[in-house]
């Protein structure tokens, strides 16, 4: 009988014990910053965001001024070329203004077309469009380890060049011609 007993005893107990796992305790939010052996007490995590928070403002501000800057450029370099374009427009107008446009003749010989790149050429050395003075051109002057590797490599590329000035192209270098030798055939 004490089988029996143990046998309800067990069953008794395994009724009063819950059949799932209980809920898992929740862990206080905590932040751990790298080389810090202890979390972040509240205030000290409020000013970390913050400072975050104040970090991507000033970037956002930075990025918007460089698109506005990039902006600015895009539109004068447009605004160049459009009247460049428009100068050269009108300098073909002019060139061509007192001829008659009428008829074509593709069979003359002559070159009655005036060159585009003629045109661009001769407008831009006529009106030079200002330098960008908002970009100042930088120059950097070389340091004495940059001003000695400059010149080792100048000096070799001269050396080579006086190299190949001074090899001939082609050497004749075959001692054959001063014998005369039998033809064998060779069947």
């Amino acid at each position: 009988m004490t089988l029996a007993k143990n046998q309800d005893q067990k069953l008794e107990r395994l009724k009063a014990v819950p059949r799932r796992l209980p809920d898992a305790i929740v862990q206080p939010k905590v932040t751990f910053v790298p080389g810090r052996k202890r979390a972040l007490t509240g205030r000290e995590a409020a000013e970390l965001q913050e400072k975050e928070e104040a970090r991507l403002r000033r970037r956002a501000q930075i990025a918007s001024e460089k698109q506005e800057q990039n902006d600015a450029w895009q539109e004068q370099a447009t605004a160049l070329h459009s009247q460049l374009v428009a100068t050269v427009a009108a300098e073909y107008v002019a060139s061509q203004g007192s001829e008659s446009h009428d008829i074509i003749d593709i069979s003359s010989e002559s070159d009655e077309f005036v060159d585009i790149d003629v045109l661009i050429t001769q407008s831009q050395a006529q009106s030079q469009p200002p330098t960008s003075s908002n970009r100042p051109i930088r120059t950097r002057k070389p340091t004495a380890k940059q001003a000695s590797q400059n010149r080792r490599v100048i000096e070799r590329e001269e050396k080579r060049l006086a190299k190949l000035s001074k090899k001939p192209k082609t050497a004749d270098t075959t001692q054959l011609d001063e014998f005369e030798l039998p033809f064998r055939s060779s069947q």
